[in-house]
């Protein structure tokens, strides 16, 4: 009897392996899992359209916190400029604006983005006011607080 129970013991974790080759096999085909280590790798090239293909690199390399993956906007300045600035905000690092392709202006735009996403003063001996257009982010203002509309 032992023996019996045994071989359909078996008989059950050979037939729950085979399902579980077939699921697996069914996901990798048509969900595809993006590698951590090698995020440009993903589908993001693949898409022919080039908002989606761009959108993909941003929404990317936002989520992973991995400016390399704005290497990859080749063929349009300001999306590259755009996705190395989402990026610097969200990891709260200002040096990474130094890689926005665009000009100082748009230097200093992500500059202020990053100030205002982690409200870190530090970085306001780096904003050049004139190239805001004098739109220093408020953290920077010497009254700040208590700063009246015409200071």
């Amino acid at each position: 009897m032992n023996k019996k129970l045994a071989v359909g013991v078996l008989a059950i974790i050979v037939v729950l392996a085979i399902i579980l080759v077939i699921i697996t096999s069914f996901i990798t085909k048509y969900y595809p899992i993006t590698k951590l280590d090698n995020p440009w790798s993903s589908n993001c090239s693949s898409i022919q359209e080039e908002y989606n293909r761009y959108l993909c690199y941003v929404d990317l390399a936002v989520e992973l916190k991995n400016q390399d993956i704005c290497e990859n906007i080749v063929e349009n300045s300001y999306w590259r400029g755009d996705c190395f600035s989402f990026v610097a905000s969200a990891k709260g690092e200002g040096e990474i604006c130094d890689k926005v392709p665009n000009g100082e202006s748009y230097k200093q735009v992500c500059l202020s983005d990053v100030i205002y996403a982690t409200n870190n003063s530090a970085l306001c001996n780096k904003v050049n006011e004139s190239e805001l257009g004098g739109l220093m982010p408020s953290v920077c203002l010497p009254c700040w607080p208590n700063c009246s509309p015409r200071e």
